[in-house]
């Protein structure tokens, strides 16, 4: 927080402290003796509050170094650990990470909750100050929340040039034997123990991204991909943008050249605009946002953004009761209108849209529509039919694994309608599918 806004804010409470001491000030030009007593009391109260203000700044100044030196061994702390020249057996090496990550991620989880047991200590001398200070000190966490992001991104660089340097050598030197391998005859063909694949997964199993028909590659992060039209898509061409906040979860939406998403771990909303770079933030109270009590089970979300021609919707469960809200958002102030209770119950949930100012709730299955909700009327409606989507169809397990042999269970991570173009737009086990929308009137 810059230092002049702490001077403002103290001066505030020095004036305010010294009128109610001193009492109001006398006429313009006196010169009394009282008047002059007054001056040096003023004058000798106003020395003894420096150290005071002195103590606050050091404070400020030490918990900001006690937050970036949890995050140097945030980024020091490696995800992998290659000791000296030690040969490994078999399945030592897995056995031997996985104890060494278990250590690394009480470390971090300690490092994360001093930081944040720091803040709010600090944020004790700051909460009941104006609206320029909490600004500034909302600034303040953003800076901070950053900078143990960029210690979590070293340790995954620095974890993966490790084990880098212990596969390939560092360039002046060759690599030490990592891993011992039996060479073994096996009808009448030469063979080893463990095999290369076999190798191959120890060494890249705790450090590579693999594709489970889940969400974990996409539902977090600070950086999006904008592509210019499906060809650019098929084709992998786009463009970066950093957001000013961290993204959680598959709900967001863009409506009027703005992104709408979840601030990463807050149950705040955040309007991104693209041109103007300009951010605006809505919370919403009463919400899960945290503890994995996600809005639909299968798409690591706890807000879904809805926007269609009657305007922007927020979709989140609510808190204790886990019932479907849905908060109806004014674009331009970007401030909740009405929060609506659909009385609707997660449990029976699997996903949910908004098209025409009605809410329609999948099945668990999301083999069809199961509920839907008149958001204007704030009523239930008589509607119920089959959704049709490619995961509920026959032969979509094969296509997508083939090696699954019946185990597999499609996800569906997104469900969005676009009233551009009356589509539906799904995000199916990894696959991004359209389907055309007819109403019946």
């Amino acid at each position: 927080m810059p230092l002049r806004s702490l001077q403002v804010s103290w001066a505030g409470r020095i004036f305010s402290s010294c009128h109610s001491e001193c009492g109001p000030p006398g006429p313009l030009g006196a010169t009394s003796s009282q008047h002059l007593g007054l001056f040096f009391h003023l004058l000798s109260w106003l020395s003894s509050l420096f150290p005071q203000v002195q103590n606050i700044v050091n404070e400020y100044k030490a918990a900001t170094l006690a937050i970036a030196r949890r995050a140097q061994q945030m980024s020091e702390a490696l995800l992998v650990r290659i000791t000296g020249k030690r040969v490994y057996n078999d399945l030592e090496f897995e056995e031997d990470q996985k104890d060494h990550r278990d250590l690394v991620q009480k470390k971090l989880v300690t490092f994360h909750e001093d930081s944040i047991a720091i803040m709010r200590q600090t944020y004790e001398v700051f909460k009941n100050d104006g609206s320029e200070v909490q600004q500034h000190w909302f600034n303040y966490t953003v800076r901070m929340n950053r900078m143990m992001e960029d210690a979590l991104r070293l340790n995954v660089k620095w974890s993966l040039m490790e084990l880098s340097r212990a596969i390939n050598g560092d360039g002046k030197t060759g690599p030490n034997p990592l891993f011992r391998v039996k060479v073994i005859l096996q009808d009448n063909s030469p063979g080893q123990t463990p095999q290369w694949s076999t190798v191959h997964k120890l060494v890249t199993a705790d450090l590579q991204y693999k594709y489970s028909g889940n969400t974990e590659e996409s539902w977090l992060g600070h950086v999006i991909k904008e592509y210019q039209d499906l060809n650019a898509l098929w084709n992998g061409n786009y463009t970066t943008i950093e957001l000013p906040w961290s993204y959680y979860g598959c709900g967001h939406a863009i409506y009027n050249n703005a992104l709408y998403y979840q601030r990463v771990g807050r149950n705040i909303v955040v309007k991104y605009h693209f041109e103007t770079g300009i951010s605006k933030v809505l919370f919403i109270e009463n919400s899960w946002y945290y503890e994995r009590m996600y809005l639909f089970s299968t798409s690591k979300s706890y807000f879904s953004i809805a926007a269609e021609e009657n305007g922007l919707w927020v979709m989140y469960l609510s808190r204790p009761d886990e019932h479907i809200m849905v908060a109806e958002v004014e674009e331009e102030t970007f401030s909740a209108l009405r929060h609506i209770n659909t009385t609707y119950p997660q449990s029976k949930a699997g996903n949910a849209f908004v098209a025409g100012g009605v809410l329609y709730i999948t099945d668990k299955n999301h083999m069809h529509v199961a509920f839907a909700f008149d958001l204007f009327r704030e009523k239930p409606l008589e509607a119920r039919f089959e959704l049709k989507l490619s995961l509920s169809s026959e032969g979509f397990e094969q296509k997508v694994s083939p090696a699954s042999n019946g185990t597999l269970v499609p996800v569906l991570a997104m469900l969005s309608y676009n009233w551009l173009n009356k589509h539906l737009h799904t995000w199916e086990h990894g696959f991004l599918i359209q389907y055309p929308v007819h109403f019946l009137v």
